[in-house]
């Protein structure tokens, strides 16, 4: 695998480029993480504006490195720690809006289980300073945000290394503080959702609903606001302004503030493993009994789910929910795929939450959501989507289809290496932003022979799909 860093003005000619080498043993990181730049500010709430990715962190013989993305700087990779085992960046925990300073997640070899341990290493380090690892028994669970002055001022770790767990508050520099009041026996910890404001958090706690809250270097858990009977061990879960949505099974349930839960609806024997929002609905995706997938509504006051007949899974392809206008939902229907046309195997299209007006948009494409480069704090907006429909059996046509004027924007023509299959998603961490630029990854199949293309846009941007490399027909 080859990393590349282009400009986008100018994709054909990397300003930095290497092959990924694995470490002793086989064992390399196929994965890229970078941190975004942008602007805070408190209004309408916790809110940043996206100005696009500062820096990517990739592992190279087994050493951690940071390189710039910002065209004012050189491309020169920087060693972050003495870390010399390193086998992939996992996840970044960004500490402030820029992405100058930045905690790295790193898979890592120590001892005889290769890269079984985990190490952080911070973008401020060098390359003589140690890697932290955290104490046995340690578990980072979720950043603590102060969004008044636009930085993470510490973690919330599982603690197990005493005979009692406990909840424990570490500060930015990975470094015990205090424990939160409430906290102590809690022994299956998970995050379900962050609140809008920024400042509170509810977590699935040995089958109860918790909210914590935090000021500083203190935190304190609620008692019990739901009791999970759902019996499965993750629980899907969305948000607006005002509230919080999660799944307990067959169950959609709301939360606010410290108050209970309160159910919604029930669709057993239906299962949800995914939810969304419109303006006043939750979207779920529910499993069928059979297997199968669909997508319903169901509002957010509460009430019997709508089924939103069209929106169905084929073959173990499920439906996507891909954004909202209103309570318009935009989604991919998937359908069989057709070799001679290559450019995807899915329809966009648009239905009201109620069920009705369902429309095909653009058929015979696939369907990436755009979001919004403004985003209110944990609550992604996309108003409009990346689309491919083909113009030849060897190529289609990438645009963005807008939510709101039902226009699409020309970006370019991709290869589609026909008679076969062709796939494409976007890479990078955080998504696809409008007004940002990104990458697209393009996979191909011909003749048996599997390859991949990796592309530069910038949504809202004409005609700006820029090809970096060239190896799908």
């Amino acid at each position: 695998m080859t990393f590349y860093v282009v400009d986008p003005a100018a994709p054909s000619t990397p300003k930095f480029s290497t092959a990924l080498a694995p470490l002793a043993g086989g064992v390399v990181s196929q994965s890229v993480i970078t941190a975004w730049d942008g602007t805070w500010s408190m209004s309408p709430g916790p809110t940043v504006n996206i100005h696009g990715s500062s820096h990517a962190y990739y592992v190279q013989n087994g050493k951690v490195f940071d390189i710039s993305l910002r065209k004012s700087d050189a491309q020169t990779p920087k060693q972050l720690s003495s870390l010399s085992g390193a086998c992939g960046v996992v996840f970044r925990w960004q500490l402030e809006s820029t992405g100058n300073d930045t905690w790295v997640q790193v898979a890592a070899t120590t001892g005889a289980v290769a890269c079984s341990t985990t190490a952080y290493v911070r973008s401020t380090m060098n390359g003589t300073q140690s890697a932290v690892v955290l104490p046995a028994g340690v578990t980072l669970l979720a950043p603590l945000y102060d969004p008044t002055v636009a930085t993470t001022t510490g973690f919330l770790m599982r603690d197990g290394s005493g005979a009692t767990p406990k909840l424990s508050v570490y500060d930015a520099n990975l470094q015990p503080v205090g424990d939160v009041t409430g906290g102590a026996g809690t022994n299956d910890v998970s995050l379900i959702y962050f609140e809008a404001s920024g400042q509170g958090m509810y977590l699935k706690v040995d089958n109860t609903l918790r909210r914590l809250t935090w000021s500083g270097n203190s935190a304190t858990l609620s008692g019990n606001l739901y009791t999970f009977t759902g019996g499965l061990p993750a629980s899907p879960a969305t948000a607006d302004s005002a509230a919080v949505y999660f799944a307990d099974g067959s169950a959609l349930v709301r939360v606010a503030g410290g108050n209970p839960a309160t159910p919604l609806t029930n669709i057993a024997p239906q299962t949800i493993f995914g939810v969304s929002t419109t303006a006043n609905n939750v979207v779920i995706l529910a499993a069928n009994p059979n297997g199968s997938f669909v997508l319903e509504t169901d509002p957010k006051t509460g009430g019997t789910a709508v089924t939103l007949a069209n929106a169905t899974s084929l073959n173990g392809v499920l439906p996507v929910m891909i954004g909202a206008r209103g309570d318009q939902v935009f989604y991919a229907k998937p359908v069989p795929f057709n070799p001679l046309v290559q450019s995807g195997s899915a329809q966009l299209r648009r239905v009201d939450a109620s069920g009705q007006n369902d429309t095909l948009l653009v058929d015979n494409t696939f369907a990436i959501p755009v979001t919004n480069s403004t985003v209110v704090f944990d609550l992604p907006v996309a108003a409009s989507a990346l689309v491919c429909p083909p113009t030849t059996s060897t190529t289609c046509a990438l645009g963005q289809y807008d939510f709101a004027s039902g226009t699409t924007l020309p970006l370019g023509t991709l290869a589609t290496a026909n008679p076969n299959t062709f796939f494409i998603q976007p890479t990078g961490t955080g998504g696809t932003f409008s007004g940002v630029p990104g990458w697209l990854s393009v996979q191909g199949t011909a003749g048996g022979i599997t390859s991949q293309d990796m592309y530069v846009i910038t949504p809202g941007t004409q005609n700006s799909l820029g090809r970096v490399t060239t190896n799908v027909p």
